[in-house]
C-alpha cells in the first residue's frame, strides 16, 4: 500500500516524526513518502514559515506564547490559517491524486486542515486521514480539522479532545512516533563504554537542534555543585554555544557534542536529563525511562508539555524560585526522586509508538478500525 505524510518545516519535531512512521511504514514492505507542503507549494513560504517559527520562538517568545494562548481561549482558527489552506490545498491536492496514496497522515496540525478543506471542495477521494498530535497538549487549530482519526500521546488527552470537538472514538493513544532505536535498551554502564566516558553518575544536557538558552552558563552552574559526575551536553546546531563550552575549564568532566545521531545512547548511560519540554524529546526520554529537568519552555505548547509533565509527576521543573543547579542538587541527593520518576514513566512512555501508528494506518487503508 501507498502511504503520503503531509508535514510542515517548525522547528526539527515534526519532520522526525514523519520520518520515524516513514520508516516503520517502508519497514513492513510499503511504499511511503513525506511531503513538506508549504515548501511543495512555495519554496520561499515553507523557509518563512519554519524561520518565523524559530525567530518568534527564540527572541520573541511571550508573543508567541500570547498568540497561542489567544487562539486556545478563542477557540478558533486563525485568518492565517484559512488564507495558508487556501493556498496550499489545491495544489497539493493535485499531488495527492496523482500519488493515489492509500491513507494520508498529519503530523502537523496546519496539513490537517489543509486535507479537512480538500476534501469539503471535493479535491480529493474518500481517503483515510490521521492527525498526529506532536505535543502533550491538544493545539487549539485541531478543532478546524475533521479527520478520520487522531494520535496522541496519551489518553489523559482525552479531554482535551473532546473539549476542541473530537469524538473519542477517534482518538488512539498511541504515542508521538518516535525512532525504533528508542525501543532498544543497553546497561548505563555499556553505554558509558561505548560512548568513551567514565562509568559514573551522568547527566545529560540538551536544549533542542538549536540550543536555546544560555547553555555555557548553565553548565557552569551545574558545575559548581560538589559531587562525583559528569556532564554531556549536546549543542545542536549551535556552534557559539558548542566553541565556548569546549574552551572553558570545568571540575567536573564535560563533554561537549555538536549535532548527533546516538542520542539515544546517551539517554541510557544517563541517570536524568536537563531538556526543553519539545514532545518528540519528551517522548524518546520516556522511551528511555529517563527522568526530566525541564528549562527553558516555549510559552505555548511546550509550558503546557511543562504542566502535563509535572503534574503527571514525570519531572522537575526549574523556575526563578527553584534554579537548575538547585535542582540537580536534589536529583543526585535524593535516588528516591528518581526512583520515583522512572517508575512512572512506565505509564506513559510509547518506545513502540511508530509502529504502533503504522499499524493503525495500514488498518484504516484496509477499511478497518
Amino acid at each position: 500500500m501507498r502511504f503520503l505524510i503531509l508535514s510542515v518545516t517548525a522547528g526539527q519535531g515534526h519532520h522526525k516524526c514523519a520520518k520515524a512512521l516513514s520508516d516503520a511504514l517502508i519497514k513492513k514492505g510499503h511504499t511511503a513518502e513525506t511531503l513538506d507542503v508549504y515548501k511543495f507549494v512555495f519554496s520561499p513560504l515553507g523557509e518563512t514559515i519554519d524561520k518565523g517559527y524559530l525567530l518568534s520562538t527564540k527572541h520573541i517568545p511571550e508573543l508567541y506564547g500570547k498568540f497561542y494562548q489567544i487562539a486556545d481561549e478563542r477557540g478558533i482558527g486563525s485568518a492565517i490559517t484559512k488564507e495558508s489552506q487556501k493556498l496550499v490545498y489545491k495544489k497539493v491536492a493535485e499531488y495527492i491524486n496523482e500519488f493515489e496514496p492509500d491513507c494520508l497522515i498529519c503530523t502537523h496540525v496546519f496539513p490537517s486542515i489543509m486535507l479537512t478543506s480538500a476534501k469539503k471542495h471535493k479535491k480529493i477521494g474518500n481517503i483515510p486521514t490521521i492527525g498526529i498530535i506532536t505535543d502533550f497538549t491538544v493545539h487549539p487549530y485541531w478543532q478546524k480539522s475533521n479527520l478520520d482519526a487522531y494520535v496522541v500521546p496519551s489518553e489523559l488527552l482525552g479531554y482535551q479532545c473532546m473539549k476542541k470537538n473530537i469524538p473519542e472514538e477517534k482518538v488512539y493513544p498511541l504515542g508521538i512516533p518516535i525512532s525504533e532505536k528508542f525501543s532498544e535498551n543497553i546497561p548505563a554502564s555499556d553505554a558509558r563504554k561505548a560512548l568513551g566516558i567514565e562509568d559514573k553518575n551522568t547527566i545529560l544536557f540538551m536544549t533542542g537542534s538549536m540550543g536555546f538558552g544560555n547553555v555555557p552558563e548553565l553548565i557552569g552552574k551545574i558545575d559548581s555543585l560538589d559531587g562525583d559526575f559528569q556532564i554531556l551536553c549536546v549543542c545542536g546546531n549551535n556552534r557559539e554555544n558548542f566553541n565556548e563550552i569546549s574552551s572553558c575549564e570545568y571540575r567536573h568532566n564535560v563533554y561537549t557534542y555538536g549535532f548527533v545521531d546516538n542520542i539515544n545512547v546517551m539517554m541510557d548511560a544517563s541517570d536524568f536529563i536537563i531538556t526543553k519540554p519539545g514532545g518528540l524529546s519528551v517522548s524518546e526520554s520516556l522511551a528511555k525511562h529517563l527522568p526530566m529537568i525541564l528549562v527553558e519552555p516555549i510559552p505555548g505548547q511546550e509550558t503546557r508539555n511543562r504542566e502535563f509533565l509535572l503534574n503527571s509527576g514525570l519531572a522537575v521543573a526549574v523556575s526563578r524560585t527553584l534554579p537548575l543547579e538547585e535542582a540537580v542538587y536534589r536529583l543526585n541527593k535524593n535516588s528516591g526522586i528518581l526512583s520515583s520518576m522512572k517508575t512512572l514513566t512506565d505509564h506513559y512512555a510509547h518506545p513502540n509508538s511508530a509502529l504502533d501508528v503504522s499499524d493503525l494506518a495500514i488498518r484504516l487503508a484496509e477499511g478497518k478500525r
